[in-house]
């Protein structure tokens, strides 16, 4: 993998396990990456307190994202009264963000949870921001990952940008890609690049660090 700033990129990954920096040579960087990644950092009770804040982004306080709240909560109530079904309720976050999201598309930039709650289309970045906005609805602490994921599948191997979500369920950084859901079967690695801590009105500046932060190019060995 050749980056901008190895350094940068070895220190945000070094927080995942199941990601390996093997070599470097320069900005190139040899990995050895297993599916089940995760991070294992542990993150301080302000942080978790901020990652359920309502934000400029993450916004689940407006009415729009209550609506889509609403319809989560009646069609997984069961799940709601369970505290000790977390993981499951992130899993059905996932289902539920994965089939509001009825129109797919690219022509957003990038879209605030209150926006995609409103026109249900997007790619990853909205989806990720949905899911974030349901699960701080919820009081489980979530944020949005910017990075690179590699799919494998009967086809090939491709790799492209990509953002996704973490909750914090049971004690750990559990990933939440809705955008993905449909294509489970798959093999899918993810090499992240950035998390989005600035969620104010600032927030293009986090992600033009995220996009410093990508690859510039990638080759896979399996």
């Amino acid at each position: 993998m050749k980056v901008y700033d190895a350094d940068t990129a070895i220190a945000v990954l070094n927080n995942w396990d199941g990601i390996e920096t093997v070599d470097r040579k320069g900005n190139l960087l040899s990995l050895s990456i297993s599916v089940s990644s995760t991070d294992v950092s542990k993150p301080t009770p302000e942080a978790l307190t901020k990652f359920k804040a309502n934000t400029f982004v993450i916004d689940f306080e407006e009415e729009a994202v209550q609506r889509v709240l609403a319809d989560f909560s009646t069609e997984y109530s069961s799940e709601q009264s369970d505290a000790n079904q977390l993981t499951t309720i992130g899993k059905s976050i996932e289902k539920f963000v994965a089939g509001y999201i009825s129109e797919p598309t690219y022509i957003h930039s990038f879209s605030f949870a209150s926006r995609v709650a409103t026109s249900r289309s997007g790619d990853c970045t909205e989806y990720s921001v949905l899911t974030a906005a349901l699960a701080r609805a919820l009081k489980i602490p979530a944020r949005v990952i910017i990075g690179t994921i590699i799919v494998e599948g009967e086809d090939g191997v491709e790799a492209y940008g990509h953002a996704w979500s973490e909750l914090w369920l049971d004690g750990q950084w559990s990933r939440i890609d809705a955008a993905m859901y449909s294509a489970e079967a798959l093999k899918k690695f993810y090499l992240p690049a950035h998390i989005l801590d600035n969620e104010g009105l600032g927030y293009a500046l986090g992600l033009s660090k995220a996009i410093f932060n990508m690859p510039e190019q990638i080759t896979i060995r399996s």
